[in-house]
């Protein structure tokens, strides 16, 4: 279990590094001079650790003259505030990886109209003391350009997609004691191309299919159970060029502005 636990906080900080990616693109367009100017609408909250320490920071809405302010550290979150607000933003889950008991969830974003940064990662880890295990986890990253259709500011997740994808997963796989078992060398890899249609079926829905074709690499072992071990028997290389990866997966919109206005139509 703990080790169960170890795999679920290297997703978690997997997905966390996505997000920091995502917000990045924004970091030049938060930053504001240190003296702003001053206007009459600004809202501003402060923070204080100790009731009777100074204040450690302000978070400015608006331009603020910050030698009026008794803090250290100002930032102008007016633009930030708003990018997160209308930033199309989904979650998504393969269908096919839940059909095969393998729980997943994905992320991704939209930048620049047609781009699309795509984060998922799956982990199922099911043994019993009969030898029989299944326990898969790893993840996807893809980068992909929306093909067709004119620059406007449509749902970005809709259309046809081409992109480039990398791949990384861990296995162990056996069917009980009269079977010999397989397992991943630590990890194997995956790179290549990347085609999605995106289906809008509903106003915060959409059903996409995906398939990558590339390069698989890495090495696995064979294992036999004998009294109550699993004896290794040999080490393999693994390599293959082709379909690599397949997805029917169930997406979110869950920006504030990104939504289908009715199905087949996509707009945000």
């Amino acid at each position: 279990m703990g080790c169960f636990a170890m795999k679920h906080q290297l997703g978690i900080f997997i997905i966390f590094l996505f997000a920091s990616f995502c917000c990045s693109f924004v970091s030049a367009d938060a930053r504001v001079d240190y003296n702003p100017g001053v206007k009459s609408d600004t809202v501003f909250v402060t923070y204080r650790p100790d009731p009777d320490g100074p204040l450690k920071y302000t978070y400015i809405v608006g331009d603020y003259d910050p030698a009026s302010v008794d803090g250290d550290t100002v930032c102008d979150c007016d633009r930030l505030v708003s990018w997160l607000r209308v930033r199309p933003m989904a979650l998504s889950t393969n269908m096919l990886y839940d059909c095969l008991l393998v729980p997943n969830i994905g992320i991704r974003t939209s930048f620049a109209g047609r781009y699309t940064v795509v984060a998922d990662w799956m982990a199922t880890w099911l043994n019993d003391s009969r030898h029989h295990y299944y326990r898969i986890y790893g993840g996807d990253l893809d980068l992909s350009y929306r093909i067709g259709g004119a620059d406007r500011t449509t749902n970005p997740f809709a259309g046809h997609h081409i992109g480039v994808y990398a791949s990384i997963v861990y296995y162990d796989l056996q069917r009980g004691v009269s079977y010999r078992g397989v397992m991943s060398a630590k990890y194997n890899y995956a790179a290549g191309l990347s085609y999605t249609w995106s289906l809008p079926v509903a106003r915060r829905f959409n059903i996409d299919f995906s398939i990558g074709i590339g390069y698989m690499w890495g090495k696995f072992k064979r294992h036999t159970p004998i009294d109550d071990h699993d004896v290794w028997l040999s080490t393999h290389r693994r390599s293959w060029f082709g379909p690599t990866r397949a997805s029917v997966s169930l997406v979110w919109l869950i920006g504030s502005d990104t939504y289908n206005s009715k199905k087949g139509d996509d707009r945000r």
